[in-house]
């Protein structure tokens, strides 16, 4: 059950990078798209044998996507925006993405269960 709530918890982060990529390029599909990232996520989340492991990757990719995001954005807008705000927004996901990356270094694992204790551990 945890590999699961740690697919669905941190997988959500990663289909919105996803679909943020995605909007950039595409109007339609793009609620597809999110369910098809969060269904992959929670698949991904069974495949791996434990939910910090799986915590940790979907952390990880999501870094990763925030910053292709923030890099396709400028890229593709680069010079045409009016926007001033723009340039403050493509630093806002890049420090998002660094602090997802540091957090998918440490280990701090999200269980369903955390509020109530864990089951497993001896009192």
């Amino acid at each position: 059950m945890g590999r699961v709530w740690s697919g669905l918890v941190w997988g959500q982060p990663l289909a919105l990078a996803i679909v943020a990529v995605a909007a950039l390029y595409v109007n339609d599909t793009l609620a597809a798209i999110y369910l098809t990232a969060t269904i992959l996520t929670l698949l991904g989340g069974l495949a791996l044998r434990d939910a910090s492991s799986v915590q940790r990757k979907l952390q990880a990719l999501t870094s990763f996507t925030l910053a292709g995001t923030a890099i396709i954005h400028f890229w593709k807008w680069r010079g045409l925006a009016t926007d001033p705000a723009s340039s403050w927004i493509d630093a806002g996901a890049f420090v998002t993405a660094a602090l997802f990356l540091v957090f998918a270094g440490r280990s701090l694992p999200l269980r369903a269960n955390s509020l109530l204790g864990d089951p497993h551990k001896p009192k």
